[in-house]
């Protein structure tokens, strides 16, 4: 099935769309460039397709054959093959052109995140469409190279009373982001030398809308913090009581091999915080008239943990506290010292991923943690608004003020990361759900609550008076059962029926492509032509807000135009 050039019948929007889903009645200034770009009109922040036109993105993450579990695997055998576990892997190409068919007549317009590399255009489907890529750099450079994870240097005294949350923390972690290599992890989780051999398969892909480093899953600190609920604990903290070496890490699993031994044991987060205040100070003295503190030198003086130097503090000392997420018993001094070391980590850690990736590839749009809080700490905020293009903000439950923030901090557009479940109506039902103003009794009441969501992310507006949302990513393409989860996140059941009232129920049927549809164990709800009307209002209302108007050109991403 060829690609369209208009919206399917109730899809996005009567409006005609270029061949990216961008829409034609909205030109920007500048034109194409023959990649995604975005600009300021001076009233909005928009994403502009390869061809010059405004795009506002619906991605849908999780197109592939995971987060379903077996019964999903199964489900898209017996769908494209006709064979129920005999086929052996998975049958992509009829099952990422299915899928992208569909997305388009829901009116989506992209392939988010962690969906299978087989989704994207330049692979096995026949269906085109832009596509996001995530760089797990972190992730993967904590279990394959020696970057460290400064949580796993924390003594344990110095975390007691956390409700388990610390072992959390030491496996997901945060990196030791001044390691000189942090910026060459990156680049060489970019390449992917081993999927991509030629390096332009990505670096000049017209289809790719913008790569994103990193899963905030693994990068604690970049989270909610205590002010707003959230427990995501104060960096600074974290590098000041944690060890300045580590030997290894025995909970990093290498293929079938537990645990590692570095062969540099140096933190050099530690160091760094230790050279940032013998600068400032330049006495220890100084230091310690200042903090009210007792250390002998800036090195160590007797070793970690129980020694009297600077780099032998583990947490807990009077002026230090053990407060690690508000500070709220920590000396005034060092907690000014503690703020202004974390805007330089936070800095660090986003000018390490900009120069790993423009190192990389020059062409695309670079976004950062998938997804940062819009209520994390506004030095991270600040940080990513210097190096990243667009931001992603979980946005599912917060409110335009908190949207607002995030955007005041960064000064950069946001594209928001959301969901919506409906547990007791799905499959699922035995789970309990995410609870008020995410889980919702009927999947029409699901439906409904994306329906009120996406005006207010059109109307967001910055106290400079530009709106600033440039789209989402909805997770996910179909309910989640990997990784100790069981939650109704999806479009599609993990018998791969479509929550549209029709598909998604006990009696046989086909969908508009000719798909067997049915099986399930009950009748579930319309979810979907709440979304479908939804969607199609997007383009309807940027139509008649943009059309005609004057916008402002922006160039395209470079490293000339990032600080260092």
């Amino acid at each position: 099935m060829a690609a369209s050039n208009t919206a399917p019948s109730g899809g996005t929007s009567a409006a005609e769309l270029d061949q990216y889903g961008g829409y034609r009645d909205i030109p920007v200034a500048g034109g194409g460039t023959g990649f995604f770009r975005v600009a300021n009109t001076g009233r909005r922040w928009i994403l502009v397709t390869p061809e010059g036109h405004a795009y506002w993105m619906r991605a849908v993450y999780g197109v592939n054959s995971f987060d379903g579990g077996k019964e999903f695997v199964n489900a898209l055998q017996t769908m494209y093959t006709g064979q129920s576990g005999q086929s052996k892997g998975i049958p992509w190409q009829a099952f990422v052109s299915h899928a992208a068919r569909r997305l388009k007549a829901w009116g989506f317009n992209g392939l988010g995140s962690y969906s299978s590399s087989y989704a994207w255009p330049m692979k096995q489907n026949a269906e085109p469409m832009p596509f996001i890529r995530d760089v797990q750099a972190t992730l993967y450079g904590k279990q394959w190279t020696d970057l460290k994870n400064l949580f796993n240097g924390l003594e344990p005294r110095a975390i007691d009373g956390s409700s388990g949350v610390p072992r959390l923390w030491n496996v997901h972690g945060f990196p030791d982001v001044f390691d000189p290599s942090f910026p060459q992890t990156v680049m060489m989780f970019a390449e992917e030398k081993k999927t991509f051999r030629d390096k332009t398969v990505i670096t000049k892909n017209p289809w790719l809308i913008l790569q994103g480093v990193d899963d905030r899953d693994y990068l604690f600190g970049f989270g909610t913090i205590r002010e707003f609920g959230g427990w995501h604990p104060h960096l600074s903290w974290i590098v000041a009581a944690t060890a300045p070496s580590q030997d290894g890490n025995a909970r990093i699993q290498r293929g079938s091999v537990k645990g590692v031994t570095y062969k540099n044991p140096t933190v050099h987060s530690k160091v760094a915080w230790r050279n940032f205040l013998a600068k400032k100070y330049g006495t220890i003295q100084a230091l310690n008239q200042a903090w009210g503190s007792s250390y002998t030198t800036f090195d160590t003086d007797g070793g970690w943990p129980h020694g009297r130097g600077l780099l032998d503090e583990s947490g807990g000392s009077r002026w230090l506290g053990k407060d690690y997420f508000r500070l709220s018993d920590t000396a005034p001094a060092v907690k000014a010292d503690l703020d202004v070391f974390l805007e330089l980590l936070a800095e660090r850690y986003f000018a390490a991923v900009a120069e790993g990736m423009r190192t990389y590839d020059e062409n695309h749009l670079l976004s950062g943690p998938l997804p940062l809080s819009p209520m994390t700490w506004p030095q991270v905020l600040q940080a990513a608004g210097k190096y990243l293009d667009v931001i992603q903000i979980e946005g599912g439950w917060w409110g335009p003020d908190q949207l607002r923030r995030a955007y005041d901090l960064a000064k950069k557009p946001l594209f928001v990361w959301i969901t919506f479940q409906a547990q007791v109506d799905s499959p699922l039902a035995k789970t309990k759900g995410w609870g008020k103003g995410v889980d919702f009794p009927t999947q029409a009441e699901r439906g409904q609550a994306y329906a009120a969501a996406l005006p207010k992310l059109l109307q967001a507006t910055g106290s400079d008076g530009v709106r600033f949302v440039v789209g989402l990513e909805w997770w996910a393409y179909t309910d989640k059962v990997t990784q100790g989860e069981s939650f109704n996140f999806g479009l599609v059941t993990n018998l791969n029926n479509a929550y549209d009232g029709h598909e998604a129920v006990i009696a046989p049927g086909k969908d508009p492509w000719g798909y067997r549809t049915g099986g399930e164990k009950a009748d579930y709800g319309d979810f979907l032509s709440h979304v479908i009307r939804a969607n199609r209002a997007v383009g309807d209302a940027l139509v008649s807000e943009m059309a005609g108007r004057p916008t402002t050109k922006s160039p395209p991403p470079s490293s000339s135009s990032q600080p260092r």
